[in-house]
């Protein structure tokens, strides 16, 4: 039968429907007949012989431009064969999950017509490994969650004390929304509503039921309403980061505070999260914040019909489903769970991406967040105009493909091997071993001090060439060295752009005294470093650089503009110093630190949370 453009053989006994392969037939020859002439005729008609068993059973490969029925009945009349098929694809029966809703959550089912993200497999593959997906905590800031709801409450997220995470907005541990506020319960149900449970819906990254949990889901509440409090959004974050969040979704806009980005920076490079935001639901050129900043992933949506939705422009990474999505729902008195049409919008495209990095992180740890969101990027279906574009970004999110991508690499180069570093004249040098079919390499750096997840690209290498010295810093030779660890991955990169995920990591102690890119001449200047953690407890460490030799006097004030530690008061000669700054007797708030000498004076605010 025909249905909607589409060929499709029926089961009479079962009146199942599967879809035809329009290339594809298997054969088996009658006992006797020449293999030779039998691939002479193939041959003739432009049929590749793909593969044949050991019962005999061949594959055959048809010309794109071949007609199927056509082919079918010149071989059935041939008298050649045994019996003919024509092949189809079958069903993954036990991979459709048995919640009530799924039936309705086309955005994940991979029999739809309509844009979907190809899940079900990855479902398959997780739970066949046995592989839980509670190793990803995911934290929601938005209003609140419903953690109360049956299709949720055994994937949330608990810290230490018993709570699913915090309420930024009534300043409490208890991060449940208002009855009307079912935002935030929508977006954790898209990501980790329990799957194949018999219950309310299935989440991208919830599990399989009874077999595999899923990723836990971090609750916290920063608004309500149309209202996002932004002045706690930088504090969600840091707890987000501080308590083990690998993903954090944030499925709102604000304005470009920098408190925001400073928290995002420091969940980025200092813990490693993978950041990701809706980019706003106006069709219109211009991703909102925090969608926008770089750190951030930026997810806009696509409509049933294959048209963009929300807003656009360089700054996208890709589009998820963003029409007529289900989710969870608050519940109401007397119900233990709720699920319905949560709507239309990036809000719900954006947790998609969260689940589908939360099930490539739990089926492969060992990757950055830098991986996550490349991987995610490269690997999805292409939309729109070939390649990268403004309105679909890399495409459309693909988790089958994501997977793909790391097990058998197609669309990105195969990972570098077995890097490594030793130290050559004074300087790092990198070694690993050669990739095929790529054009160059990239090399990643991150340091300790600036960040142990910030890994900037800091050089390239063409290939052939597999080596490569670091000739910014130095090996320590003075007798009391300010060392910091720097830590180095490589990437292959073919000629068109795309990326392999990082190699391995490498780690070397380096003297930071040498920042002058050659190594043959030191330049002083004056500057005082952001201290490192910040927020800290109860210790943190505090970087200076002196221009030349002069008086140097450092100390820390409350935020009432009290004196209560002197960490430096002695003539230092020109170069980079380190202090240790242990808070222990202090209490928790904000305090300053500042340097003063006789041409330079600065002062920074850092935060002591116990």
């Amino acid at each position: 039968m025909k249905d909607d453009g589409k060929w499709y053989v029926v089961d009479s006994k079962t009146d199942s429907k599967y879809l035809l392969d329009e290339t594809s037939l298997s054969v088996k020859l009658k006992e006797g007949f020449s293999k030779q002439a039998f691939e002479n005729y193939c041959k003739a008609l432009g049929i590749e012989i793909e593969r044949e068993n050991m019962l005999g059973i061949i594959d055959l490969k048809l010309p794109e431009t071949a007609n199927i029925f056509g082919t079918y009945n010149q071989f059935k009349n041939s008298a050649m064969f045994e019996w003919i098929d024509i092949n189809s694809y079958g069903e993954f029966l036990s991979y459709y999950p048995n919640d009530p809703c799924f039936a309705y959550q086309y955005y994940i089912d991979d029999r739809q017509y309509n844009p979907h993200i190809n899940v079900n497999i990855v479902w398959e593959y997780l739970d066949s490994e046995n592989i839980d997906q509670s190793n990803v905590i995911v934290a929601v800031i938005d209003q609140g969650v419903d953690y109360t709801n049956l299709d949720i409450d055994d994937n949330m997220y608990l810290n230490a004390s018993g709570y699913h995470g915090y309420d930024f907005v009534s300043q409490n541990n208890y991060p449940l929304p208002n009855q009307n506020d079912e935002h935030g319960t929508i977006v954790a149900g898209i990501i980790s509503a329990e799957t194949n449970n018999n219950v309310g819906v299935a989440g991208v990254s919830g599990g399989w039921f009874p077999n595999t949990e899923g990723a836990k889901i971090m609750a916290l509440r920063v608004g309500y309403g149309t209202y996002v409090d932004a002045s706690v959004v930088d504090d969600a974050i840091i707890y987000a980061a501080n308590n083990g969040a690998k993903i954090i979704n944030m499925s709102f806009r604000a304005d470009e505070l920098n408190a925001i980005k400073n928290a995002i920076t420091y969940a980025y490079k200092k813990k490693g999260c993978l950041i990701v935001a809706a980019s706003g639901n106006e069709t219109k050129p211009g991703i909102a914040f925090p969608a926008n900043y770089p750190s951030v992933m930026a997810v806009a949506g696509i409509f049933k019909n294959g048209s963009n939705y929300g807003r656009y422009g360089s700054d996208l990474d890709l589009v998820a489903p963003a029409q007529d999505i289900y989710s969870l729902l608050n519940r109401t008195q007397g119900d233990a769970y709720r699920w319905g049409l949560a709507g239309t919008g990036t809000s719900v495209a954006a947790p998609q991406v969260a689940g589908a990095g939360a099930l490539l992180w739990s089926a492969f740890p060992d990757l950055t967040q830098i991986d996550v969101r490349k991987v995610l990027n490269q690997s999805a279906t292409d939309k729109g105009a070939s390649g990268f574009d403004q309105y679909y970004g890399y495409g459309l999110l693909n988790s089958l493909q994501s997977f793909s991508e790391i097990v058998d690499p197609g669309v990105m180069p195969p990972q570098p091997q077995n890097l490594t570093v030793s130290i050559v004249s004074n300087r790092a040098q990198l070694n690993w071993s050669s990739v095929s079919g790529v054009s160059k390499y990239y090399i990643y750096r991150a340091a300790s001090d600036v960040g142990r997840y910030g890994f900037e690209k800091v050089a390239e290498v063409n290939h052939p060439t597999t080596t490569w010295t670091d000739n910014s810093y130095n090996a320590p030779t003075n007798p009391d060295p300010i060392l910091f660890t720097f830590y180095y991955r490589v990437t292959a990169v073919k000629s068109n752009g795309y990326e392999s995920i990082m190699s391995n990591e490498v780690e070397v102690d380096l003297d930071y005294l040498f920042k002058n890119g050659s190594g043959d001449e030191i330049v002083y200047k004056y500057k005082l470093e952001t201290n490192y953690p910040n927020p800290f407890n109860p210790s943190t460490t505090i970087i200076y650089e002196i221009a030349k030799v002069t008086e140097v006097s450092l100390k820390v004030f409350d935020i009432l503009g009290r004196e209560v530690a002197e960490l430096v008061n002695e003539k230092k000669n020109a170069g980079n110093y380190r202090v240790d700054f242990n808070a222990s007797n202090l209490p928790s708030g904000v305090y300053f630190y500042r340097i003063n000498t006789q041409e330079f004076s600065d002062s920074k605010k850092m935060i002591l949370l116990k």
